[in-house]
């Protein structure tokens, strides 16, 4: 079975978390273990628990979106029209 490695869409951060199948289980794991990283390197508070991720199966990456609209990577999502 061939496995891939999901990586954190800000640039310059080398996380990645290696999943073999796109099953809830296997991204439920990655989805903790992206929201760990994120506290750790990226400002997200352990009490946070509004801020969402987003998934881009295009570039296998996660983004973690927070409530103020500010991506991990600093960058700000569009406002919804």
């Amino acid at each position: 079975m061939k496995s891939f490695v999901i990586r954190c869409g800000t640039p310059d951060c080398d996380w990645g978390h290696k999943v073999s199948e796109l099953s809830d289980e296997q991204l439920k794991l990655c989805y903790s273990e992206f929201r760990k990283h994120c506290i750790q390197r990226h400002d997200l508070q352990e009490w946070d628990t509004t801020s969402h991720v987003h998934l881009d199966l295009e570039h296998w990456m996660l983004t973690l979106i927070k409530t103020n609209g500010v991506t991990c990577s600093g960058i700000r999502r569009p406002k919804a029209r």
